[in-house]
């Protein structure tokens, strides 16, 4: 069910809790007009919280496995988080543990499960149960708290940049899914290009190359970069997208899955030094 921190996190309005036996979070509700769309899978604000936790990674990652089910809560000021996590606990064990039901229309016996149980191919956590895989001490807290402070939920280009970061993440938990992982990674890296493009207009180039936008990340990263941004997986995403290409025609998508992991890792790295201008440890590979 994922590679969590086996630290939780607070954070502003936020929390993020991470338990042997159950993890959850709680943001915000959205407070801006979205997008119509009917695959939208995470809030805006559940990605802000859950993309800082995972660019705050200073050295490999984190698999964030979300489940497609969420609750409307009001919480009053007064209560202190730990309260409010003890009753979360209990509510979520008791709302999952809530055998199916059935019902009758038209004298046919319908089952109706719980919305756990019916949005879920993955047995959930049962009290006492340990489910989860943690890593110890990986979050840098200074970065974190500057990436949940930078990023913009009304910025569209960054919140789908990161959500599909965090797709990829959720993708790579089955091995099975993984050429879906690789493509929403490659999905991101094309947002992340975008994002060099408007961060080089700012700087004041009208017209920003992929020549340009290589440049200016080796530049900030002070590396030997390629001609042009991440030239390397140019033909695996021409090759990944189009069954027939000029690079031929495949049964299976021809990527390797280091595609997938040192491309998710070096976007780590780029998102972080575009949100928060903070440069990771770990070169870029």
């Amino acid at each position: 069910m994922g590679l969590y921190p086996n630290e939780s996190v607070i954070i502003d309005n936020s929390i993020a809790y991470f338990g042997d036996d159950i993890s959850f979070v709680i943001t915000p509700l959205d407070n801006v007009d979205l997008d119509y769309s009917e695959v939208a899978w995470l809030k805006l604000n559940e990605i802000r919280l859950l993309s800082s936790i995972l660019l705050s990674i200073d050295d490999g990652m984190l698999l964030l496995h979300p489940h497609p089910h969420l609750h409307y809560i009001k919480i009053n000021n007064g209560v202190s988080p730990s309260d409010i996590l003890d009753h979360l606990r209990s509510h979520l064990f008791q709302a999952i543990a809530v055998p199916d039901s059935y019902r009758e229309i038209q004298g046919h016996r319908l089952l109706e499960q719980n919305p756990y149980n019916f949005n879920s191919s993955v047995g959930l956590p049962l009290a006492g149960e340990q489910r989860y895989r943690h890593r110890d001490s990986c979050i840098n807290l200074d970065v974190l708290l500057k990436l949940h402070t930078q990023i913009d939920i009304t910025d569209k280009l960054l919140m789908r940049a990161l959500a599909t970061l965090l797709r990829s993440s959720l993708l790579m938990c089955y091995s099975h899914l993984l050429e879906e992982a690789i493509n929403s990674t490659f999905i991101s890296l094309d947002a992340s290009f975008s994002m060099v493009q408007r961060r080089l207009r700012e700087l004041g180039n009208p017209s920003p190359s992929s020549k340009d936008a290589s440049e200016f990340i080796s530049n900030a990263f002070n590396i030997e970069g390629p001609e042009k941004y991440f030239q390397c997986y140019y033909e695996s995403r021409i090759m990944a997208f189009h069954p027939s290409s000029r690079f031929g025609e495949f049964a299976h998508s021809p990527v390797v899955a280091d595609d997938c992991y040192d491309l998710f890792d070096s976007l780590i790295s780029v998102y972080r030094y575009l949100v928060c201008n903070d440069i990771r440890d770990k070169a870029l590979r």
